[in-house]
Protein backbone atom coordinates (compact mmCIF):
# COMPACT_ATOMS: atom_id res chain seq x y z
CA UNK A 1 0.00 0.00 0.00
CA UNK A 2 1.10 3.23 -0.90
CA UNK A 3 -0.06 6.52 0.17
CA UNK A 4 0.91 8.16 -3.56
CA UNK A 5 0.59 6.62 -6.77
CA UNK A 6 1.80 8.92 -9.42
CA UNK A 7 1.29 8.41 -13.48
CA UNK A 8 3.89 10.19 -15.60
CA UNK A 9 8.11 10.77 -14.70
CA UNK A 10 7.84 14.41 -16.92
CA UNK A 11 8.85 17.29 -15.02
CA UNK A 12 5.38 17.61 -13.27
CA UNK A 13 5.37 14.24 -11.77
CA UNK A 14 9.03 13.62 -10.85
CA UNK A 15 9.31 16.92 -9.01
CA UNK A 16 6.41 16.24 -6.98
CA UNK A 17 7.24 11.99 -6.32
CA UNK A 18 10.62 13.98 -5.06
CA UNK A 19 8.73 16.67 -3.11
CA UNK A 20 6.52 13.95 -1.69
CA UNK A 21 9.17 11.67 -1.06
CA UNK A 22 11.30 14.19 1.06
CA UNK A 23 8.38 14.75 3.52
CA UNK A 24 7.83 11.10 4.45
CA UNK A 25 5.49 9.56 1.62
CA UNK A 26 5.66 6.44 0.18
CA UNK A 27 5.52 7.21 -3.58
CA UNK A 28 5.39 4.77 -6.71
CA UNK A 29 5.77 6.48 -9.97
CA UNK A 30 4.69 5.13 -13.20
CA UNK A 31 5.63 5.86 -16.66
CA UNK A 32 5.33 3.81 -19.97
CA UNK A 33 8.62 5.27 -21.70
CA UNK A 34 11.56 2.80 -21.50
CA UNK A 35 13.88 5.61 -20.57
CA UNK A 36 12.95 9.19 -18.67
CA UNK A 37 12.72 12.53 -20.83
CA UNK A 38 13.04 10.34 -24.37
CA UNK A 39 11.44 11.38 -26.80
CA UNK A 40 11.47 14.79 -25.89
CA UNK A 41 8.69 17.45 -27.01
CA UNK A 42 9.83 21.05 -25.63
CA UNK A 43 11.92 23.49 -26.92
CA UNK A 44 13.58 24.05 -23.47
CA UNK A 45 13.00 28.14 -24.00
CA UNK A 46 12.21 29.52 -20.56
CA UNK A 47 12.92 32.55 -18.12
CA UNK A 48 15.85 32.53 -15.81
CA UNK A 49 13.55 31.57 -12.97
CA UNK A 50 13.60 28.38 -13.86
CA UNK A 51 16.58 27.83 -13.14
CA UNK A 52 15.89 27.57 -9.57
CA UNK A 53 14.55 23.84 -10.40
CA UNK A 54 16.50 23.23 -13.34
CA UNK A 55 20.44 24.10 -11.84
CA UNK A 56 23.20 26.14 -14.00
CA UNK A 57 24.56 22.93 -15.25
CA UNK A 58 21.34 22.53 -17.62
CA UNK A 59 21.85 25.64 -19.57
CA UNK A 60 22.40 25.24 -23.24
CA UNK A 61 22.10 28.63 -25.05
CA UNK A 62 21.41 32.19 -24.09
CA UNK A 63 19.45 33.89 -26.85
CA UNK A 64 19.32 37.89 -26.23
CA UNK A 65 16.89 38.20 -29.26
CA UNK A 66 13.95 37.67 -30.37
CA UNK A 67 12.66 38.00 -34.20
CA UNK A 68 9.25 38.37 -35.23
CA UNK A 69 7.79 37.83 -38.40
CA UNK A 70 4.36 38.77 -39.33
CA UNK A 71 2.55 39.13 -43.02
CA UNK A 72 4.27 43.52 -42.33
CA UNK A 73 7.52 43.23 -41.36
CA UNK A 74 9.82 42.06 -39.06
CA UNK A 75 10.25 42.76 -35.32
CA UNK A 76 13.26 42.11 -33.02
CA UNK A 77 12.86 41.94 -29.25
CA UNK A 78 15.80 41.88 -26.94
CA UNK A 79 15.70 40.22 -23.23
CA UNK A 80 18.94 38.84 -21.31
CA UNK A 81 16.11 36.67 -19.12
CA UNK A 82 15.60 34.34 -21.60
CA UNK A 83 18.20 31.06 -21.21
CA UNK A 84 17.17 27.76 -23.06
CA UNK A 85 18.14 24.23 -20.86
CA UNK A 86 18.60 20.24 -21.39
CA UNK A 87 14.82 19.40 -21.32
CA UNK A 88 15.83 15.79 -21.58
CA UNK A 89 18.65 16.76 -18.93
CA UNK A 90 15.69 18.36 -16.91
CA UNK A 91 13.14 15.24 -17.03
CA UNK A 92 16.27 12.53 -16.27
CA UNK A 93 17.81 15.51 -12.87
CA UNK A 94 14.13 15.38 -11.90
CA UNK A 95 13.49 11.73 -11.87
CA UNK A 96 16.84 11.28 -10.44
CA UNK A 97 16.60 13.54 -7.38
CA UNK A 98 12.99 12.00 -6.80
CA UNK A 99 13.98 7.95 -6.64
CA UNK A 100 17.18 9.19 -4.27
CA UNK A 101 14.43 10.74 -2.22
CA UNK A 102 12.70 7.42 -1.70
CA UNK A 103 10.38 7.45 -4.81
CA UNK A 104 9.89 3.70 -6.56
CA UNK A 105 10.19 4.54 -10.25
CA UNK A 106 8.33 1.96 -12.63
CA UNK A 107 9.04 2.34 -16.30
CA UNK A 108 7.48 0.59 -19.27
CA UNK A 109 4.19 0.81 -17.19
CA UNK A 110 1.07 2.09 -18.90
CA UNK A 111 -1.91 3.19 -17.09
CA UNK A 112 -4.48 1.38 -17.44
CA UNK A 113 -8.02 2.33 -14.95
CA UNK A 114 -8.31 3.50 -11.65
CA UNK A 115 -11.16 1.99 -9.08
CA UNK A 116 -12.07 3.49 -5.36
CA UNK A 117 -11.81 0.57 -3.45
CA UNK A 118 -12.04 0.39 0.44
CA UNK A 119 -11.48 4.05 1.14
CA UNK A 120 -8.21 3.48 -1.20
CA UNK A 121 -7.31 4.26 -4.74
CA UNK A 122 -6.64 0.64 -7.05
CA UNK A 123 -4.82 1.33 -10.12
CA UNK A 124 -4.24 -0.95 -12.66
CA UNK A 125 -1.32 -0.94 -14.84
CA UNK A 126 0.50 -2.88 -17.51
CA UNK A 127 4.22 -3.60 -17.28
CA UNK A 128 5.96 -5.56 -20.13
CA UNK A 129 2.36 -7.44 -21.23
CA UNK A 130 1.86 -7.85 -17.73
CA UNK A 131 -1.36 -6.64 -15.79
CA UNK A 132 -0.44 -5.44 -11.96
CA UNK A 133 -2.53 -3.15 -9.69
CA UNK A 134 -1.63 -1.25 -6.75
CA UNK A 135 -3.45 0.21 -4.02
CA UNK A 136 -3.01 3.87 -2.48
CA UNK A 137 -4.68 6.82 -0.12
CA UNK A 138 -4.08 9.37 -3.23
CA UNK A 139 -3.61 9.44 -7.54
CA UNK A 140 -1.93 11.91 -8.93
CA UNK A 141 -1.98 12.01 -12.88
CA UNK A 142 0.69 13.70 -14.36
CA UNK A 143 0.92 12.05 -17.50
CA UNK A 144 1.27 14.88 -19.80
CA UNK A 145 -1.46 16.86 -22.30
CA UNK A 146 -3.94 13.84 -23.40
CA UNK A 147 -3.54 12.39 -19.86
CA UNK A 148 -4.90 9.08 -20.11
CA UNK A 149 -6.48 9.79 -15.74
CA UNK A 150 -7.72 12.68 -17.07
CA UNK A 151 -9.73 10.83 -19.40
CA UNK A 152 -10.51 8.53 -16.14
CA UNK A 153 -12.29 10.88 -14.27
CA UNK A 154 -14.65 11.93 -17.38
CA UNK A 155 -13.14 15.66 -17.67
CA UNK A 156 -13.96 16.80 -21.07
CA UNK A 157 -10.29 16.85 -23.08
CA UNK A 158 -9.02 20.57 -23.58
CA UNK A 159 -7.83 21.63 -27.02
CA UNK A 160 -5.07 19.79 -28.22
CA UNK A 161 -2.66 21.35 -30.45
CA UNK A 162 -0.40 19.18 -32.71
CA UNK A 163 3.57 20.13 -32.87
CA UNK A 164 6.31 18.88 -35.24
CA UNK A 165 9.89 19.80 -34.84
CA UNK A 166 13.10 19.24 -36.55
CA UNK A 167 16.77 19.31 -35.14
CA UNK A 168 19.01 21.20 -37.60
CA UNK A 169 22.67 21.90 -37.14
CA UNK A 170 22.55 25.57 -35.28
CA UNK A 171 21.22 28.08 -37.37
CA UNK A 172 21.23 30.64 -35.50
CA UNK A 173 22.25 32.19 -31.75
CA UNK A 174 19.11 34.14 -31.12
CA UNK A 175 14.85 32.31 -31.41
CA UNK A 176 12.65 33.48 -34.18
CA UNK A 177 8.94 33.67 -34.45
CA UNK A 178 6.51 33.46 -37.22
CA UNK A 179 2.79 34.79 -37.15
CA UNK A 180 0.80 34.54 -39.82
CA UNK A 181 -2.74 33.15 -39.84
CA UNK A 182 -2.84 32.86 -43.75
CA UNK A 183 -0.43 29.94 -43.63
CA UNK A 184 -0.10 29.14 -39.32
CA UNK A 185 -3.54 28.74 -38.25
CA UNK A 186 -4.21 29.15 -35.00
CA UNK A 187 -0.64 29.08 -33.36
CA UNK A 188 2.64 30.04 -34.25
CA UNK A 189 6.27 28.26 -35.92
CA UNK A 190 9.92 29.04 -34.43
CA UNK A 191 13.00 28.44 -34.36
CA UNK A 192 15.16 28.28 -31.03
CA UNK A 193 18.94 27.76 -30.47
CA UNK A 194 19.70 24.47 -28.65
CA UNK A 195 23.43 24.94 -27.96
CA UNK A 196 25.19 22.85 -31.09
CA UNK A 197 22.00 22.60 -32.81
CA UNK A 198 18.33 24.31 -33.38
CA UNK A 199 14.93 23.40 -33.53
CA UNK A 200 12.60 24.48 -35.94
CA UNK A 201 8.88 24.03 -34.99
CA UNK A 202 5.43 24.39 -35.05
CA UNK A 203 1.99 24.14 -33.29
CA UNK A 204 -1.46 24.36 -34.84
CA UNK A 205 -4.20 21.75 -36.28
CA UNK A 206 -3.94 22.89 -39.55
CA UNK A 207 -0.54 24.19 -40.02
CA UNK A 208 1.92 21.25 -40.16
CA UNK A 209 3.18 21.71 -43.16
CA UNK A 210 4.11 25.07 -42.75
CA UNK A 211 8.11 23.79 -41.23
CA UNK A 212 8.60 22.51 -44.93
CA UNK A 213 8.77 25.71 -46.05
CA UNK A 214 10.94 27.33 -43.40
CA UNK A 215 13.07 24.45 -44.39
CA UNK A 216 13.29 24.96 -47.93
CA UNK A 217 15.33 28.26 -46.67
CA UNK A 218 17.90 25.84 -45.76
CA UNK A 219 17.92 23.32 -48.71
CA UNK A 220 21.58 22.18 -48.04
CA UNK A 221 20.57 21.79 -44.14
CA UNK A 222 20.73 18.34 -42.76
CA UNK A 223 17.71 17.36 -40.55
CA UNK A 224 19.00 15.27 -37.44
CA UNK A 225 15.75 14.54 -35.74
CA UNK A 226 11.93 14.74 -36.50
CA UNK A 227 10.01 14.84 -33.17
CA UNK A 228 6.49 15.71 -32.39
CA UNK A 229 3.66 16.35 -29.48
CA UNK A 230 0.82 18.46 -28.62
CA UNK A 231 -0.23 21.34 -26.62
CA UNK A 232 -3.05 21.47 -24.22
CA UNK A 233 -4.86 24.56 -24.99
CA UNK A 234 -8.36 25.38 -22.37
CA UNK A 235 -8.90 26.27 -18.74
CA UNK A 236 -6.83 24.10 -15.81
CA UNK A 237 -8.60 20.95 -14.70
CA UNK A 238 -7.29 19.84 -10.97
CA UNK A 239 -9.17 16.59 -10.60
CA UNK A 240 -11.12 15.34 -8.00
CA UNK A 241 -10.62 14.93 -4.19
CA UNK A 242 -8.01 11.75 -3.88
CA UNK A 243 -7.52 12.37 -7.75
CA UNK A 244 -5.42 15.34 -8.30
CA UNK A 245 -4.02 16.67 -11.73
CA UNK A 246 -0.91 18.70 -12.03
CA UNK A 247 1.60 19.91 -14.76
CA UNK A 248 -0.08 19.20 -18.95
CA UNK A 249 -2.48 16.94 -17.56
CA UNK A 250 -4.19 19.76 -15.65
CA UNK A 251 -3.42 22.03 -18.91
CA UNK A 252 -1.18 24.16 -16.56
CA UNK A 253 0.27 25.89 -19.43
CA UNK A 254 0.13 29.07 -20.69
CA UNK A 255 -2.39 29.40 -23.88
CA UNK A 256 -0.44 32.39 -25.42
CA UNK A 257 3.10 30.54 -25.47
CA UNK A 258 2.49 26.70 -25.08
CA UNK A 259 4.94 27.06 -22.21
CA UNK A 260 4.61 24.66 -19.65
CA UNK A 261 7.18 24.21 -17.27
CA UNK A 262 6.02 26.64 -14.47
CA UNK A 263 3.07 25.62 -14.91
CA UNK A 264 4.17 21.84 -13.95
CA UNK A 265 6.13 22.88 -11.24
CA UNK A 266 4.01 25.18 -9.15
CA UNK A 267 0.94 22.86 -9.65
CA UNK A 268 3.08 20.39 -8.50
CA UNK A 269 4.33 22.75 -5.27
CA UNK A 270 0.19 23.70 -4.35
CA UNK A 271 -0.39 20.29 -4.41
CA UNK A 272 2.39 19.49 -1.77
CA UNK A 273 1.42 21.71 0.32
CA UNK A 274 -2.40 20.51 0.48
CA UNK A 275 -1.88 16.82 1.30
CA UNK A 276 -1.73 17.63 4.80
CA UNK A 277 -4.78 19.79 4.75
CA UNK A 278 -8.59 18.23 5.92
CA UNK A 279 -9.58 18.68 2.25
CA UNK A 280 -6.80 18.72 0.54
CA UNK A 281 -8.69 19.41 -3.01
CA UNK A 282 -9.85 22.58 -1.86
CA UNK A 283 -6.77 23.53 -0.35
CA UNK A 284 -4.70 22.97 -3.78
CA UNK A 285 -7.97 24.51 -5.74
CA UNK A 286 -7.78 27.78 -3.20
CA UNK A 287 -3.93 28.12 -4.11
CA UNK A 288 -3.96 27.29 -7.99
CA UNK A 289 -6.93 30.18 -8.23
CA UNK A 290 -5.28 32.48 -6.33
CA UNK A 291 -1.89 32.07 -7.27
CA UNK A 292 -0.42 30.52 -10.88
CA UNK A 293 -3.58 29.45 -12.32
CA UNK A 294 -5.05 33.56 -12.58
CA UNK A 295 -2.09 33.68 -14.54
CA UNK A 296 -3.12 30.85 -16.85
CA UNK A 297 -6.72 32.04 -17.31
CA UNK A 298 -5.74 35.59 -17.84
CA UNK A 299 -3.65 33.89 -20.64
CA UNK A 300 -6.10 31.46 -21.93
CA UNK A 301 -8.50 35.16 -22.24
CA UNK A 302 -5.76 36.74 -23.86
CA UNK A 303 -5.42 34.00 -26.20
CA UNK A 304 -8.92 34.27 -27.55
CA UNK A 305 -8.43 37.98 -27.80
CA UNK A 306 -5.79 37.17 -30.45
CA UNK A 307 -7.67 34.74 -31.89
CA UNK A 308 -10.48 37.26 -33.03
CA UNK A 309 -7.97 39.89 -33.77
CA UNK A 310 -4.27 38.21 -34.63
CA UNK A 311 -5.27 38.99 -38.60
CA UNK A 312 -5.00 42.51 -38.31
CA UNK A 313 -1.45 42.50 -38.83
CA UNK A 314 -0.93 45.98 -39.90
CA UNK A 315 -2.14 46.91 -36.47
CA UNK A 316 -0.58 44.70 -34.24
CA UNK A 317 2.84 45.63 -36.55
CA UNK A 318 2.91 48.99 -35.73
CA UNK A 319 1.73 49.06 -31.76
CA UNK A 320 4.33 46.26 -31.39
CA UNK A 321 6.79 48.94 -32.90
CA UNK A 322 5.32 51.61 -30.91
CA UNK A 323 5.80 49.48 -27.85
CA UNK A 324 8.94 47.72 -28.57
CA UNK A 325 10.82 49.77 -25.46
CA UNK A 326 8.30 48.30 -22.94
CA UNK A 327 8.73 44.62 -24.49
CA UNK A 328 11.82 44.90 -23.52
CA UNK A 329 11.67 46.17 -20.33
CA UNK A 330 8.58 43.51 -18.95
CA UNK A 331 9.25 41.20 -21.72
CA UNK A 332 8.89 37.39 -19.71
CA UNK A 333 7.59 34.05 -21.67
CA UNK A 334 6.05 32.94 -18.45
CA UNK A 335 3.68 36.00 -17.72
CA UNK A 336 2.81 37.59 -21.33
CA UNK A 337 -0.42 39.15 -20.02
CA UNK A 338 1.93 41.50 -18.49
CA UNK A 339 3.27 42.68 -21.68
CA UNK A 340 -0.53 42.42 -23.25
CA UNK A 341 -1.07 45.20 -20.72
CA UNK A 342 2.23 47.37 -21.17
CA UNK A 343 1.13 46.95 -25.05
CA UNK A 344 -2.92 47.99 -24.28
CA UNK A 345 -1.73 51.04 -22.28
CA UNK A 346 0.66 52.27 -25.60
CA UNK A 347 -2.23 51.53 -27.86
CA UNK A 348 -5.03 53.86 -25.86
CA UNK A 349 -2.07 56.34 -25.82
CA UNK A 350 -1.41 55.97 -29.63
CA UNK A 351 -5.16 54.85 -30.84
CA UNK A 352 -5.85 57.75 -32.82
CA UNK A 353 -2.48 57.45 -35.20
CA UNK A 354 -3.29 53.00 -34.84
CA UNK A 355 -6.86 53.69 -36.25
CA UNK A 356 -5.52 54.34 -40.04
CA UNK A 357 -3.78 50.68 -39.26
CA UNK A 358 -6.90 49.36 -38.44
CA UNK A 359 -9.00 50.42 -41.23
CA UNK A 360 -5.67 49.38 -43.61
CA UNK A 361 -6.50 45.86 -41.87
CA UNK A 362 -9.90 45.68 -42.35
CA UNK A 363 -9.91 46.25 -46.28
CA UNK A 364 -6.80 43.58 -46.46
CA UNK A 365 -9.01 40.75 -44.31
CA UNK A 366 -11.96 41.61 -46.63
CA UNK A 367 -9.53 40.79 -49.66
CA UNK A 368 -8.33 37.90 -48.13
CA UNK A 369 -11.63 36.51 -47.35
CA UNK A 370 -12.90 36.67 -51.04
CA UNK A 371 -10.03 34.26 -52.57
Amino acid sequence: MYDIITVGAGPAGSYFSGLASKNGFKVLQLDLKSEVGIPNHCSGLVNKRIIKYSGEELIIDKPESATIYTPQGCIELKNKDMVVIDRIGLDKKLSKEAVEAGTTLSLNSRFIEFKIENNAVTVYYQNRGKLNKASANILVGADGPASNVRKKLGVAEPILLPSIQFDLKKLDSNVKIWLDRRKIKDFFAWEVPQGATSEVGISGRHSINFPYELLNNYPKIEIIKRRGGVIPIGKSVLGAQGIYLIGDAAVANKATTGGGLLGAFKSAEYLMQSLNKEDTFMSYKKLWNSGFGRDIKNAYLLRKIIDKTEFFYNLWYNTFKLSSKIINKVGDVDYPEITAMAILDISLIYSPLLLRYFISDLAQIHNYSRQ
